[in-house]
């Protein structure tokens, strides 16, 4: 219970230092150096003085009078600390008589006193307090008799220090650091929107760009000899050509083309959720990449081997029928061993796989059905990977043949591709941040027009796929604001907002659709590595399986009359839709090649749905699927609702949400954006009288490289 008032200085105090003697601030010197000093300074009355330029100065070294819009490591660590102290709360803060937090927009932190049960206090017998003391003392010494023999005998898992290795303005990506750990190549978008390859001094500041032009380079991976980088290069076209380009600079070589499942998805690599590679050989003679099993676009993928001198390129893992297949590939700088992930579904849960080169059998080496990003050799017998198997994409070490994966605590909570240098010294990774929100915009008028737009649903993490129900009373919404994502409720003014759903640590959650008489959600989530559809009473209480089988089953609608529920069935690369009576029975296949949601018109007449290349329509009675002309083009097929008088939509340049006037088929912009959108989420909804809409944006995201170094 917060209680008013201010701490006194001591607590506070007391807290801070407990705060950075916990193992995720002790290793991360300049977080820890950063809190300390905004506690002090608004300890010490100064709190208004904490300006950006004063703590890039006084923290972070920046000369007087820098520029913070070229330089942003201030906001950029914000964001980290924030994200840490939140973190630290939430495992350990329950109890304390303090809490510190940062708030958003500020760098003054705000310190909140909790209520403290008074304990009881009575004269304990002398007899049972010696008793007592005699028993801890030998728990303590048996504790540190075994304590000093494992020591002894196991090898201590260290923690390594962290400190950021670039904090430039846009978003840097796909870290790759030389053989020697002395440079990092990786892909940034500087100040123009595609991507290039680049060049620093781990301990340098300034980046030298490697390559140029109009295409998006990305996945930089040194040789072995650190004389050449391999990327891979993405044009307009749903292919990417595997260039070599020497380090010093000089000529560039295309080696091969590869067209990976994500690129005949028409996905730029930055929003790959697996690398398909280049990754080196250890005699430097191939790269590994991932490119499909078979000339079919619903193939899955499989690794081969790429000759950097000549024309072979072998294949060298098999691929599984019914999977996305195997991606990011890893091949170790040491011997001819290959990881790399088998993922068992297009949401992403997969498991890492062992492979000898100079053999046929393939080891599967996890067992959990979790997201995994990334994997690197840190060492002969210890593999890194990202995985989201406790909730956030944090980072991994696991020993090959033995033991468990644990956690890297110094790491951030939003990992994505990391790298190892051959020294087993350092590790860099690029650190994500991304804030999604909840906004709500007043519809009046005829034609529509927005008349006043303010933030509803707000937090630190994620906000999204929110949908109103039927009565306009209260919103269905994901949130990870806790750790994991959830479905949530709340009024529709945004208040009271609580959990509905209580899946494990790590479970994605997506999806959740109202049912026409407000009584139910659908929503869709994972199962023993499949997506599924679940409902769950919109008042609360558990969770029923209702549609799963050997694909992915997901995006879930309601049908108007409550009978049915619409949703994706996703296998090999082929989406159709299908439906499936809320009483039970078979489902059935209602159109073939459907991308994204469907939504039944007001009188159930007619079902919408997204196809590429944009929104189509069928009468419900029967009929061939038409392109609806005026959204023949749309690209943000999930961003699509419904009022009684007609859709709404997200326009390509995502800088309107635009109505299609169902009688008149004329199509107005109603809300103008300028923040981008969560892809991938259906974070559009409208109350049926079209007089207030709800979306999600981006609010704030960023990328930098942080590097871990072991002693």
């Amino acid at each position: 219970m917060a209680v008013t008032g201010a701490p006194d200085a001591s607590l506070i105090r007391g807290k801070l230092e407990k705060i950075l003697a916990s193992n995720a601030f002790r290793r991360a010197e300049q977080l820890s150096a950063f809190l300390r000093f905004v506690v002090e300074k608004t300890l010490e009355g100064a709190g208004g003085s904490l300006k950006e330029t004063v703590i890039g100065a006084e923290v972070f070294g920046r000369p007087a009078g820098y520029d913070p819009k070229s330089d942003p490591i201030v906001r950029n660590q914000a964001r980290r600390l924030r994200v840490k102290l939140d973190d630290y709360e939430q495992q350990f803060g329950a109890g304390d008589a303090v809490t510190i937090r940062l708030p958003v927009g500020s760098y003054q932190p705000e310190f909140e006193l909790h209520e403290q049960p008074s304990p009881e206090i009575g004269p304990a017998p002398v007899l049972q307090r010696y008793r007592w003391a005699f028993v801890i003392l030998g728990v303590a010494l048996v504790s540190g008799a075994i304590g000093y023999l494992l020591t002894r005998v196991t090898p201590r898992n260290e923690e390594p220090s962290i400190r950021p290795a670039t904090s430039y303005p846009g978003f840097e990506y796909e870290p790759s650091l030389s053989p020697d750990g002395s440079s990092v190549a990786f892909s940034w978008n500087s100040t123009t929107d595609n991507f290039s390859i680049y060049i620093k001094d781990v301990d340098g500041e300034q980046p030298r760009r490697l390559t140029s032009g109009s295409a998006n380079d990305s996945n930089p991976a040194w040789s072995p000899d650190g004389k050449t980088i391999a990327f891979l290069r993405y044009r307009s076209e749903p292919k990417l050509e595997v260039v070599l380009t020497p380090v010093a600079g000089g000529p560039e070589r295309v080696i091969g083309e590869i067209r990976p499942r994500a690129a005949r998805r028409y996905l730029p690599p930055q929003q790959y959720r697996w690398g398909p590679g280049p990754s080196w050989s250890r005699d430097g003679k191939y790269v590994a990449v991932a490119d499909g099993c078979e000339s079919r676009e619903d193939t899955p993928d499989c690794i081969y081997l790429l000759a950097v001198n000549g024309p072979e390129r072998r294949r060298v893992t098999q691929g599984t029928k019914g999977s996305a297949g195997d991606t990011s590939p890893a091949l170790s700088p040491w011997d001819d061993r290959l990881v790399f992930v088998r993922a068992q579904t297009e949401s992403g849960m997969a498991e890492l796989w062992l492979k000898d080169l100079a053999g046929s059998a393939e080891q599967q080496i996890t067992h959990d059905g979790r997201i995994v990003h990334s994997i690197a050799w840190r060492t002969p017998g210890e593999l890194l990977f990202t995985s989201n198997r406790s909730g956030a994409i944090l980072l991994w070490r696991m020993p090959i043949g033995h033991g468990s994966p644990t956690a890297i605590s110094a790491a951030g909570r939003q990992v994505r591709r990391i790298s190892a240098d051959r020294m087993m010294k350092r590790v860099i990774y690029s650190d994500i941040m991304r804030n999604t929100n909840v906004w709500r915009a007043q519809i009046q008028g005829s034609p529509p027009q927005a008349d006043r737009v303010e933030k509803l649903l707000a937090s630190s993490r994620q906000n999204d796929s929110a949908e109103y129900s039927p009565d306009g009373g209260h919103i269905a919404f994901i949130s990870d604001r806790t750790g994991s994502q959830q479905v949530w409720v709340a009024l529709f003014d945004g208040s009271m907002p609580s959990a509905l759903t209580g899946f494990e640590a790590g479970t994605p959650v997506g999806s959740p659709r109202w049912s026409p008489n407000g009584n139910e959600i659908a929503f869709d989530s994972t199962r023993d590595g499949r997506s599924v559809i679940y409902r769950v009473p919109a008042k609360g209480g558990e969770p029923k399986l209702f549609a799963s089988d050997d694909a992915d089953c997901m995006m879930p609608t309601w049908s108007r009359d409550g009978k049915f529920i619409y949703y994706i069935r996703s296998r090999n690369g082929q989406s159709n839709l299908m439906k499936r009576a809320v009483t039970g029975g078979s489902s059935v296949l209602v159109i073939n090649d459907v991308t994204s949601d469907a939504i039944e018109s007001f009188d159930g007449s007619t079902l919408f749905f997204g196809r590429r290349p944009g929104i189509w329509w069928v009468p419900i009675a029967g009929g061939e699927p038409k392109l609806v002309p005026q959204l023949a083009d749309v690209n943000y097929r999930r961003f699509v609702t419904m009022s009684r008088k007609g859709l709404w939509w997200i326009s390509n340049d995502a800088a309107h949400i635009n109505f299609f006037e169902l009688g008149t088929s004329v199509v107005h912009p109603v809300v103008g954006l300028s923040r981008p959108l969560p892809i991938g989420t259906p974070s559009c909804s409208v109350t049926p009288d079209g007089r207030s809409l709800i979306y999600s944006t981006v609010d704030d995201s960023g990328s930098d490289l942080m590097l871990l170094e072991f002693r």
